[in-house]
């Protein structure tokens, strides 16, 4: 395999010309392998020094009857490539005195991963950029639609109190850095979304000095019924990270909701942004920039948890409770693939007795303990609670059947904490591949067996490499990283099928479709739409200061 790679190296230097290759495929690897063997079976014999890799592979070409190529030098191919290639000043996050603008679609008391992860995000972020650099952007709620995704006892008057509520809230969580400006735009819960969207043009509500970089959180949910000006004429760089799988949650509406969904998303990423960042692969293609990578990170109380279990003496039976699984009550959570998997014949053989502890509370969670009940699953379930509580600790083993999330963030933080994980062979999971307590399986059968085999076991304590790998400050490397663009690359903003995409997005939130939309999306009414029916050319609105009061937190 090692010569395989090293012969296809060959190819992409340029030492072999592309169109020799259909010749070097009728002589078997085999072949090459026994003549490097025979090269080097000379050289312990006396018969001469060793050849190198570039002296056996002109060997093989004259008894391929391959025609000589020279050998192109380092700087040849430095002067083919342009030279070393360099991050554009626009693109680059590491600058010093960039400032950065993350807008999502969540916030907190709503304990959602587009509330926390950008929150973590921005105090992260702060930390590198200095005081006053990082700008976060929430969605306002008006206090008669709070009661749509905010806990019973929390209602705020006015966004100064919740910025007050999230600034306490990050404190608790022993953040590093609570140094960076907080600023609402109005907001609406669309109740057939299950989510909050926009009711007018982001980019005027942002502070005056947000114009630099601008981390969109779920750029296609943002842009949906965006109609207004293009985010990436405002600002210098858009990066958008996309979260959700919104095509599996369309799913139940049929193929032409998902077809239309499908649109949409591509569409608005086309539009508006420079680079998109996917959690996973389990998300649906997008265009133009768009990579892999785990931008998040978990919260180092996860990780001081797992130092504290690796510290302890093996074998403690306090530190062997079970497996447990923690999610939201829903089924599309993770719990049908649990409640299948408990009550399988090749589970009752395996580990007969056994049973699962489920932390969690939803609308379905009477429904899934009807189902248990009724299958024999061994499933005990608890409410809600933090994953970091101590109640937890005990436990060694996560399980987490799950292949509707796009990265699940339970199982991060059960990695953290210094557990085993077992959890399913899919694209979402790839991410975990690198740590040494994940277990993997694709069937009830290997289900089985892995969980036995959890159970009997001790985790390993994370080593160094594994816990800088889940903290924040790696996740926030791998953002920069992800972000950057080569110098003297064009800008997406710039092509003629970006532009396109903006202005067919542009017609398309006209107030004669836009309206019917938004109906359907049971949002509210866009507003203002004055300014909005110029063509799109046009709309290069300068920013104006938010109107709304914001607190500042020493």
């Amino acid at each position: 395999n090692e010569l395989k790679l090293e012969w296809q190296r060959s190819l992409l230097s340029g030492e072999l010309d592309p169109k020799d290759e259909a010749k070097l495929q009728q002589r078997d690897y085999s072949e090459l392998r026994e003549f490097v063997e025979r090269g080097f079976m000379k050289q312990s014999a006396g018969r001469g020094p060793r050849p190198t890799l570039a002296e056996l592979r002109v060997r093989w070409r004259q008894a391929a009857s391959l025609p000589e190529l020279p050998t192109r030098k380092r700087s040849q191919l430095a002067e083919d490539v342009g030279g070393p290639l360099r991050v554009s000043r626009a693109s680059d996050m590491r600058l010093d005195g960039r400032h950065v603008t993350i807008v999502t679609t969540a916030s907190i008391p709503w304990m959602t991963g587009t509330s926390v992860n950008p929150l973590l995000r921005a105090s992260y972020l702060a930390t590198r950029a200095g005081r006053r650099n990082v700008t976060l952007a929430l969605p306002w709620l008006e206090p008669h639609e709070q009661a749509s995704v905010f806990p019973p006892d929390l209602r705020f008057a006015d966004p100064a109190e919740q910025e007050a509520y999230i600034r306490c809230w990050a404190l608790d969580a022993a953040l590093p850095c609570l140094d960076f400006e907080i600023c609402w735009y109005p907001s609406a819960y669309a109740k057939i979304a299950g989510s909050i969207m926009p009711t007018c043009d982001i980019v005027p509500q942002l502070p005056a000095h947000c114009n630099d970089i601008v981390v969109l959180e779920e750029p296609e949910h943002l842009n949906w019924c965006h109609h207004g000006t293009r985010w990436n004429r405002h600002f210098k760089h858009v990066v958008g990270i996309a979260h959700t799988n919104y095509i599996a949650y369309t799913r139940p509406f049929g193929l032409p909701t998902m077809a239309g969904q499908w649109f949409v998303n591509t569409l608005t990423v086309a539009a508006y942004c420079d680079v998109t960042i996917k959690l996973s692969d389990t998300l649906q293609w997008l265009p133009g920039k768009c990579l892999v990578r785990n931008v998040h990170g978990v919260r180092a109380d996860f990780l001081a948890t797992g130092a504290r279990r690796g510290s302890l003496e093996r074998g403690d039976p306090a530190m062997r409770r079970g497996a447990y699984f923690l999610g939201k009550a829903l089924w599309a959570k993770g719990y049908r693939e649990l409640v299948d998997f408990t009550s399988s014949p090749a589970f009752q053989a395996e580990l007969a007795g056994t049973r699962v502890a489920c932390y969690g509370s939803g609308p379905d969670f009477k429904a899934i303990g009807a189902e248990a009940l009724s299958k024999g699953a061994p499933l005990d379930f608890h409410g809600a609670i933090d994953h970091a509580a101590d109640a937890l600790f005990g436990y060694h083993v996560f399980v987490n059947p799950s292949t509707s999330e796009v990265l699940c963030t339970a199982t991060a933080e059960a990695v953290a904490m210094g557990k085993i994980v077992v959890i399913p062979e899919h694209p979402s999971n790839q991410f975990f591949r690198q740590f040494q307590n994940v277990r993997f399986f694709s069937n009830d059968q290997e289900f089985a067996q892995q969980l036995k085999a959890a159970l009997e076991s001790e985790p390993e304590p994370l080593a160094a490499v594994e816990r800088y790998t889940l903290s924040w400050e790696a996740a926030i490397e791998r953002l920069m990283d992800a972000a950057a663009l080569p110098e003297g690359s064009v800008r997406q903003a710039d092509m003629t099928g970006h532009k396109a995409a903006y202005a067919l997005h542009w017609v398309m939130g006209l107030p004669a479709f836009g309206d019917g939309f938004r109906g359907f999306s049971n949002a509210i009414e866009w507003k203002p739409y004055d300014g909005y029916r110029t063509p799109p050319r046009v709309l290069e609105a300068r920013s104006r200061p938010l109107s709304m009061s914001v607190i500042d937190v020493d």
